[in-house]
């Protein structure tokens, strides 16, 4: 068991410059997950207006921010859900009220709106100034909404897919189809990847893609918005040296809405030829999607669902002569029969065939949002993901001889399993006009399974056949006992105070890991 705290403060100067950070490094990984508004009010003349009203709502969801100009005429709204359309008033005694409709935000951004007042001019800039946005941003980053997600080619509906568009990313696909994501040049297990502020990362190194899953870790059709930070210097980033994915999940709103979907391939959609070699593929793959989303009560307290479904039918990698598997080995049906036979009579141990069994993987992902005032906002998420990959070895054994093909049947396969379940907890909290808290809670357990398909109470065996190959049978070597648990609990505190062209923000976060590793 470990337990790692992380303290961090910083504040931000109008003037575009991170003036000062404090932080005790360690490896707690929790992310941004929502967005803000920086407002600026002038009058028709071009002068700030002090102490204007600025209401900031999302219009689909009727969440609102209050906010007031300072001095200077600007106002800050923190805390805000991603996405939108948001419409913004602003009013005041010596003016007209100004509305302004259709506005977006992207995650962990601040958008820079301008509003002019009365006179000639009167509209809102969307779109920053070079200066802006170099006060606004904290590195070298690539923002995706609902739209630029829906619009990136995923045949296997992986953030993979679109966070490589990012320039600083490359994708190297390995031989099994894993994609190892590399972020300004780093290898993929210096990544970190977030979902709704928790870190979900492969920490034991098992798996290429640098996941805790064998695929994709939640729905994509559940993702809102999609970040891919490289070397932020913003102290909420911590936990790799690579590049950060920062995923923020849907929500409900006060429409219903929501989505179907099925994708399909077989070995017909494959090629089977490269150069001079040919390849007889067999196999067949389904995912099937949903989602749905909307109001329990109306403007207070809304739902969102996501469900997704992969069903996998592989090919023989290796097999008999005859048998039609990619690989075939030097080995005879008849020495397999044979040799079957003696182990089931002299032993009563079954080695299996050569047949792939199926693998399923299923995600799950809940979330309620409550709007619990004007100044205080929750948001409850759940996520499982429960999948296998049936991994075709021959034992590993190490009494095979030298230079000679191996032969493993289905008793040295092994399926290795990976459950993960997440509960993370937000509250969000404008306690005045200058003044903002977030909350988190979090839970996440990983359990990783590594099951021989013959059962783990038998040796290995190696038997060399008639054709002088070797036929391996039983529990591969390192399957015997092979199981990891790990349990995470995280919280977050953050807090910022705007103060004119600056903003000062402090937080604490602690992690607790329990790792229990046979």
């Amino acid at each position: 068991m470990s337990k790692r705290l992380s303290i961090g403060a910083a504040f931000l100067l109008g003037t575009s410059t991170l003036a000062a950070t404090a932080l005790i490094p360690t490896i707690a990984q929790a992310q941004i997950t929502t967005s803000a508004i920086r407002g600026e009010v002038f009058n028709s003349t071009g002068m700030p207006i002090a102490g204007a009203t600025a209401t900031v709502t999302h219009l689909p969801s009727g969440t609102t921010s209050n906010a007031v100009t300072n001095e200077s005429g600007v106002f800050s709204a923190r805390n805000l859900r991603v996405g939108g359309p948001y419409a913004i008033v602003v009013s005041g005694a010596d003016f007209e009220t100004v509305r302004r409709d259709g506005i977006f935000i992207t995650l962990d951004s601040v958008l820079p709106v301008t509003i002019m007042t009365g006179g000639v001019v009167d509209e809102v800039i969307a779109t920053g100034t070079l200066t802006q946005q170099s006060y606004l941003d904290t590195g070298l980053s690539t923002s995706f909404n609902v739209e630029d997600l829906s619009d990136v080619p995923s045949i296997d509906r992986d953030i993979t897919d679109a966070a490589q568009l990012d320039p600083f990313a490359s994708v190297n696909v390995q031989g099994r189809g894993d994609k190892e994501l590399s972020i300004g040049g780093a290898n993929n297990r210096f990544n970190s990847l977030t979902i709704d502020g928790v870190a979900l990362n492969d920490r034991f190194g098992l798996n290429a893609n640098g996941y805790p899953t064998q695929r994709s870790p939640i729905p994509y059709d559940a993702i809102q918005s999609l970040s891919i930070e490289t070397a932020p210097y913003d102290t909420e980033f911590n936990g790799f040296t690579g590049g950060t994915i920062n995923a923020v999940t849907k929500s409900g709103e006060n429409d219903f809405s929501g989505s179907l979907g099925y994708f399909y391939a077989d070995d017909g959609l494959a090629g089977s030829k490269s150069k001079n070699d040919n390849f007889d593929l067999d196999f067949k793959e389904e995912s099937y999607a949903a989602t749905l989303g909307g109001p329990i009560i109306k403007d207070k307290l809304f739902f969102f669902g996501a469900y997704e479904k992969y069903e996998e039918a592989d090919s023989l990698n290796n097999g008999p002569i005859g048998s039609g598997a990619l690989n075939e080995q030097n080995v005879t049906q008849a020495d397999v029969d044979r040799i079957g036979n003696i182990m089931q009579s002299v032993y009563g141990f079954d080695i299996g065939d050569f047949a792939v069994q199926p693998v399923e993987e299923e995600k799950y992902l809940v979330s309620l949002d409550w709007n619990i005032t004007n100044d205080h906002r929750a948001k409850f998420t759940y996520l499982r993901n429960e999948g296998s990959t049936i991994n075709q070895t021959n034992g590993s054994s190490f009494l095979t001889d030298r230079g000679v093909d191996v032969l493993g049947t289905s008793s040295t396969f092994y399926n290795r399993s990976e459950v993960v379940d997440s509960y993370i907890g937000h509250i969000f909290s404008d306690w005045s006009p200058n003044f903002s808290t977030e909350l988190k809670v979090a839970y996440t357990t990983q359990d990783t399974g590594q099951d021989s398909l013959g059962g783990s109470d038998f040796p290995l065996f190696t038997v060399r056949t008639t054709t002088g190959a070797n036929l391996t049978l039983g529990p591969d070597t390192y399957r015997h006992g092979n199981e990891l648990s790990q349990e995470f609990l995280q919280l977050k505190a953050k807090a910022e105070y705007f103060a004119g062209d600056h903003t000062f923000k402090v937080g604490v976060e602690y992690e607790d890991v329990d790792v229990d590793n046979l």
